[in-house]
């Protein structure tokens, strides 16, 4: 019984599905205590922590992919796709998530909680480095959600399963994040996945995960500079 029982836990260690989840949940692990880890004692701890964070995220599964799966990285997602159909799907999020995000960016709790880098509410210079590392941030969180797990998994686990297991993660890490917003990670989740899955990219659900935080960032900003 017991050596049926290791020999079933040796295939399924071995599954590459399985070792997919396993290498993600070891980024989230690093990526949380990271978190903590504090390089500068200056206000460019934050910055510090965002670009490393996003380094994990791309580093840790491309190695993986290219060592143990012996795959290339660029069939997970990081190839390019048409720009018609980039351009489609990324007016469809915008309409969308515009006027939601304008919506939000009037309500006591994102006014608080955002910009969640204060130093840019005076300094332009600041708010350009920001943003251009918070682009470089969400590519990686967009890879390791829509692009490593959705595509590690999809092939065995069909689009629907996969697009599930990565929303999961996507959403704990709203937690801390204004209500709104953690229950508006669920439809995001999904419909990022799904706009991931027939493209066969990450990079649309990058820009258009950037451009909200970009717009959101902006209105609130103004709100607070004017009053």
């Amino acid at each position: 019984m017991l050596k049926k029982l290791l020999l079933d836990f040796k295939k399924i260690i071995f599954k590459k599905e399985f070792q997919v989840i396993i290498v993600s949940l070891l980024v989230f692990i690093l990526m949380h205590k990271f978190s903590y880890w504090e390089i500068s004692s200056n206000h460019y701890r934050l910055l510090e922590r965002r670009f490393f964070q996003a380094i994990y995220f791309f580093v840790i599964p491309i190695l993986f992919i290219v060592f143990r799966l012996k795959q290339n990285p660029l069939d997970f997602g990081l190839k390019g796709t048409s720009l018609k159909q980039s351009f489609r799907y990324l007016l469809l999020l915008i309409l969308i998530m515009i006027p939601a995000v304008f919506f939000i960016s009037h309500t006591k709790t994102f006014i608080r909680y955002y910009p969640q880098y204060r130093p840019i509410l005076t300094n332009f210079d600041l708010f350009l480095i920001y943003e251009a590392i918070m682009l470089f941030h969400l590519a990686g969180w967009e890879w390791i959600f829509r692009g490593f797990l959705l595509f590690g998994l999809k092939q065995k686990l069909g689009d629907q399963t996969s697009i599930m297991i990565q929303t999961i993660p996507f959403v704990v890490f709203h937690i801390t994040k204004p209500t709104v917003e953690l229950f508006g990670s669920i439809i995001a989740g999904v419909i990022l996945g799904i706009i991931a899955i027939r493209t066969h990219s990450i990079w649309p659900g990058v820009i258009a995960h950037w451009l909200v935080q970009l717009f959101l960032d902006m209105l609130i900003i103004q709100k607070k500079i004017l009053y």
